[in-house]
């Protein structure tokens, strides 16, 4: 294996995307806990857990996506698509790590491996089918979150508080709103190309969801 390779493979697994599983880490700071004797440790098979899950479901989407990234100005450069690495030896790669995730999470408890499998099954189904679907790519995206804070809550035996739970959801749909936004308004009528559910959002109502949650954030 060259160096592209490995250097393809490391990208794959987008590193700095596992900066979101620090949601699992949530409960116990907003509990004042965080640094108590032996909660970071507490904390790093649950993490480790996620941040394997979460890379296995990029590989997918890259895998999916590598026909339509090779239209995207910048996503034409990824590691599938600038064929650095093979679709195959990608999905060997993606397997690996669901099986690498699976096998810490089995070390948990119960309630927070059968989270585990709900993200990992809600994100596998947004990048087979759901992400082409306006709005509901949106709470899709924000169900990834809120699976990390109920995992964070079990992990570290703290109830997730009513207002805590709203606070992650609209907090996420009003970010994966801005991502789309931006989508739609840098590519133009190209859009659709790259995203299908660009297509479905009418002028403004990406505006108004943004606007609408952005007030609600606060709020909660």
């Amino acid at each position: 294996m060259n160096k592209s390779s490995v250097t393809g493979y490391l990208k794959l697994l987008r590193m700095s995307q596992w900066l979101k599983n620090l949601m699992l880490f949530f409960p116990p700071f907003l509990g004042g806990v965080v640094l108590a004797p032996g909660v970071i440790a507490q904390g790093i098979l649950p993490f480790g857990a996620f941040c394997l899950g979460s890379s296995a479901t990029y590989v997918l989407n890259d895998i999916l996506d590598a026909g339509n990234d090779a239209h995207h100005e910048v996503k034409r450069l990824r590691p599938i698509p600038s064929g650095r690495v093979s679709r195959r030896s990608a999905a060997v790669f993606g397997t690996a790590l669901v099986a690498g995730s699976i096998f810490l999470a089995s070390f948990a408890t119960k309630p927070f491996f059968l989270l585990l499998i709900a993200y990992l099954g809600v994100t596998s189904a947004y990048s087979l089918k759901l992400k082409e679907y306006a709005i509901i790519d949106l709470f899709c995206i924000s169900a990834g979150f809120l699976l990390r804070l109920e995992a964070g809550g079990e992990a570290f035996g703290i109830v997730i508080s009513e207002w805590l739970f709203l606070s992650v959801f609209l907090l996420a749909i009003f970010l994966s709103t801005g991502k789309r936004l931006c989508e739609k308004n840098r590519m133009g009528t190209t859009s659709g190309r790259h995203r299908k559910s660009l297509l479905s959002y009418p002028d403004g109502y990406l505006d108004g969801i943004m606007y609408m949650t952005g007030g609600s954030v606060l709020v909660t």
